[in-house]
């Protein structure tokens, strides 16, 4: 199974399980794999009751719990996902995907606080992320402590040179703080990474006008 998986065979993966599961009733990393395997083949809503009725049976099972916090936040039950998550945390404190998945949630909801612990801590367990490292820069960007958002950033932008994602967002803080120079330069950066990115041309192409109507007004004045 784990073979057909690596191969991206997913739906033989789940066949070749399923034969062998009636004698693996006791065996929870099978049935995990199982779970998996349904929400990848057959969506959430197959794969959420048996994975339910797996949480219900061993429910100090971390592995579980961490399917199950991912599978109810994919359905929208945001809720459940933070009980479910939380739980594994308890079991487990070091799974910074977790954290992860937290933090995006907290943020979605404006509790930013809890948002930027968490994602710290994701941060902090998983450096090679740049998901945390984007959610986390964003937060600090809501809570408009620029210079904490451009930091984050800026490890980003050096874990994960080939992103765009980091350049985009340091770029939006930097046009917020009315640096259109540090701006343009990040998006022309990402304009290179990216060279058929429209989203990023047409950024630029904003940020350049409002480059040059800040120059005109700035000698303006000094004239």
């Amino acid at each position: 199974v784990d073979v057909l998986i690596a191969q991206g065979q997913h739906k033989e993966a789940l066949s070749a399980l399923e034969s062998y599961l009636p004698g693996l009733e006791n065996n929870i990393r099978a049935r995990q794999k199982f779970a998996e395997l349904l929400w990848k083949v057959k969506g959430t809503d197959v794969a959420l009751p048996y994975l339910k009725e797996l949480v219900e049976s061993a429910p100090d099972e971390s592995g579980s719990l961490v399917l199950y916090a991912k599978m109810l936040n994919e359905k929208g039950d945001q809720d459940g996902a933070v009980i479910a998550a939380q739980k594994a945390l308890k079991l487990l404190p070091t799974q910074a995907e977790l954290h992860l998945l937290l933090g995006k949630i907290y943020g979605q909801r404006g509790q930013l606080d809890q948002a930027l612990h968490h994602l710290s801590e994701a941060v902090r367990q998983s450096p090679g992320d740049v998901e945390a490292y984007l959610e986390l820069g964003g937060v600090y960007r809501e809570r408009r402590e620029y210079l904490n958002a451009l930091y984050v950033y800026q490890q980003a932008i050096s874990l994960f040179p080939s992103d765009i994602r980091a350049y985009v967002q340091a770029a939006s803080v930097l046009r917020e703080t009315k640096d259109y120079a540090g701006a343009e330069a990040m998006l022309r950066k990402a304009s290179q990474l990216a060279p058929d990115d429209l989203n990023v041309h047409r950024q630029l192409s904003a940020i350049i006008a409002l480059n040059l109507i800040h120059h005109a007004q700035e000698v303006n004045v000094t004239s």
